[in-house]
């Protein structure tokens, strides 16, 4: 053990008088102040869940740089000999190492939770993602730096080193997109291997699902995706989907867009809603316009049950309040 944290201490020495270390931690922590910002007082959006897959991202990028001279750098300097032949065993030198990366990801994200701070000080967030979410990027990080630290023990080089990380991290993250070109059930396993999908191939089962629903007369509200990009199932067309716009003093006010992504506009921004112990909080996003849409559309129903989901949307679109004006 003691082995462990001399060599431990040795690798945060050399890490922190690195000025690598400082530019990382600073250029991540512009980057996500620029994002919290931008989301808190432009989109109104008192969460954390959009800025975890930016954090994902960097991560992807910067991870290769702090690895690339872990074992690499040791093997070009002739030091790695000495380390092998040292008291400490081989796998003290390599767990050392890695813990020394996990400190400076774990200070990264120790200082970025001033955001989470600043959401439980002047807002009442829902804690659970926020936790979760932290947990999930501390499991991502341990992943990618180890792989890292095995592509710098094969190679005296640094930069091929970071070269073969950043090689191998964005594969992992385009890999699904050659899942469909396997035969079952390989394609399933190169899906699972991939760290994010966004394609679009992988939706069509819920595309499927909502049409099986709209012909059996099931009303499938949804709201749309609060950051920008694909919505679904909300972007197809046979379900009610649905966006915030800032007018809350009508609760029966909702307005119809004729162009995608969103068909339905309801109160959604800066709106009182319950919470824990009989509280309530002002919170802002599409989540919360959907119940309106699902309310007005559940009395309609309740007056005129046979009403199919496109004849709904007639009578959806004849009571919007743009509609009239």
């Amino acid at each position: 053990m003691r082995g462990f944290l001399v060599l431990w201490l040795k690798e945060e020495k050399a890490l922190f008088a690195s000025p690598i270390a400082y530019v990382m931690v600073t250029v991540f922590l512009l980057i996500m102040g620029y994002s919290f910002t931008l989301a808190l007082f432009v989109s109104h959006l008192t969460t954390l869940v959009h800025m975890f897959f930016q954090m994902f991202v960097l991560f992807l990028l910067t991870v290769p740089i702090m690895t690339m001279r872990l074992i690499a750098e040791e093997r070009k300097l002739g030091t790695l000999e000495v380390l092998l032949t040292s008291p400490a065993t081989e796998a003290q030198i390599v767990l050392a190492k890695f813990a020394a990366s996990m400190s400076l990801i774990a200070l990264m994200l120790a200082l970025s939770a001033t955001y989470a701070i600043v959401l439980g000080v002047y807002g009442n967030p829902d804690w659970g993602p926020i936790f979760s979410g932290y947990l999930g990027l501390v499991l991502l990080a341990a992943a990618l730096i180890a792989f890292g630290l095995l592509m710098s023990a094969l190679t005296d080089n640094q930069i091929i080193a970071a070269l073969l990380s950043l090689s191998v991290f964005l594969l992992l993250w385009i890999i699904d997109e050659y899942g469909t070109l396997l035969p079952s059930p390989f394609d399933t396993l190169v899906v699972n291997l991939s760290l994010s999908t966004g394609k679009r191939d992988y939706y069509s089962v819920f595309h499927r699902l909502a049409d099986e629903a709209v012909f059996k007369r099931v009303m499938l509200v949804c709201a749309i995706n609060n950051m920008p990009g694909p919505s679904f199932p909300a972007q197809y067309s046979s379900v009610f989907s649905v966006a915030s716009h800032d007018d809350v003093g009508d609760p029966f006010a909702f307005d119809f867009n004729p162009k995608p992504p969103a068909e339905w506009g309801a109160p959604g921004i800066d709106l009182e809603v319950p919470w824990l112990d009989r509280k309530t909080i002002v919170a802002t996003g599409n989540s919360f316009a959907a119940p309106h849409i699902s309310g007005i559309l559940t009395l309609i129903l309740a007056k005129h049950p046979e009403l199919t989901p496109f004849q709904a949307k007639t009578v959806l679109m004849a009571l919007a309040r743009n509609v009239h004006t």
